[in-house]
Formats: C-alpha cells, sequence, structure tokens
C-alpha cells in the first residue's frame, strides 16, 4: 500500500512540475536556434526559364546587387535566457568588397504562443504575431566581417515568458534592401 501512495505521489509531483515547466504542446527541450544565412534573391514569380530537372524557373536577381557574400558564410545563434529573454549573436564573414562601410541590419519576425496571456501567468493560451523585430545591427569591416551579439535581447516582452517562439523570417538589410535571409547551401 506504501508503494501505491509513493507512486501516486511522485505521479502526482512530476506532473505538477510538468504543468509549470511548459505549455501545452511545447518540446521539453528546445532552447537553442542555430541558422545559416545566405545571399538573398528575389521570388520567382513568372518563370521563363526551366531547370535540368524541368522545374519552372526564373533567371537569378540578387535582393540587394551591392551587397552579398564573396566566398564566407554566416551564422545567426539565438539560445533562451529564460525569464530575462535570449541572447543572439550573427556573424557574417567574407562579404563582397562592395559592402564595406555598409551597416547590416537584422531583423525577424517571430510568433509567440504563451499560456499567460489574460490576467494572470496561468490565462488563456494565445498567439501573437511580431513582424520585423529588430534584432541588432553591425557596419562591415574592410575584411569583410559584420557581426553582432547582444547578451540579453527581451524584446517584445512575451519573449520572456513561458512559451513557444517560432522565428518565421530572418533578415538582413542594408538599408531597405533585404541582402541576407536565413538558409542554406544545397550543393558548391
Amino acid at each position: 500500500m506504501h508503494r501505491i501512495i509513493l507512486a501516486v505521489v511522485i505521479v502526482g509531483v512530476f506532473s505538477a512540475h510538468m504543468a509549470l515547466a511548459a505549455p501545452p504542446n511545447e518540446p521539453k527541450i528546445a532552447k537553442t536556434a542555430k541558422v545559416s544565412v545566405v545571399t538573398a534573391y528575389e521570388p520567382c514569380t513568372s518563370p521563363t526559364l526551366t531547370t535540368s530537372t524541368g522545374d519552372a524557373a526564373c533567371p537569378a536577381v540578387r535582393s540587394d546587387p551591392g551587397c552579398g557574400f564573396g566566398t564566407g558564410h554566416g551564422l545567426m545563434y539565438v539560445r533562451t535566457k529564460g525569464a530575462t529573454g535570449w541572447a543572439v549573436k550573427i556573424v557574417l564573414l567574407g562579404l563582397e568588397s562592395a559592402c564595406e562601410g555598409q551597416t547590416i541590419q537584422f531583423f525577424a519576425s517571430l510568433r509567440s504562443t504563451s499560456d499567460e496571456c489574460g490576467t494572470g501567468p496561468l490565462g488563456p493560451s494565445c498567439t501573437v504575431d511580431f513582424p520585423n523585430v529588430l534584432l541588432g545591427q553591425c557596419t562591415v569591416t574592410h575584411t569583410g566581417f559584420c557581426g553582432l551579439s547582444t547578451p540579453v535581447f527581451a524584446t517584445p516582452a512575451l519573449l520572456t515568458k513561458l512559451g513557444g517562439v517560432e522565428i518565421t523570417d530572418l533578415v538582413g538589410k542594408r538599408g531597405s534592401l533585404t541582402s541576407f535571409r536565413y538558409g542554406i547551401v544545397t550543393a558548391f
């Protein structure tokens, strides 16, 4: 009988801990996002070409013809800091010489879902979209380097609440031009 009571207590404590640890339908561990950064291209809206595999295609048009990767690469790293927010680090290496002296601003579009809506910390679940949140900026050096590191990033404030945050877009802009996006290079 004591074992059954002990098992019920353990399950109850574990369940209460899990209820406080994350909102429903969120993974237990998802603390880090690491993505590559690539040169941005315009979308293909009116195909005039065909790929070797038969897919409709457009001529490649860079979104920012004046600044992109030369021989380098880019990386964005985001890690949760719990109730204080996030740590954000973005590094671009080997940018074209035309980028030198240019300021690149990084924006993320975020979708946050939390149980901390309404009047208390255990209120109803809600989802909020935050388009174009400024993560920071950097100026390209003469060596083609541009990097930023924000040890604590807590804007918008919902990022400090218990919940899940989707990164729906990441862009690096030079003025009004989109120079970089998150992505992968499939073959090189």
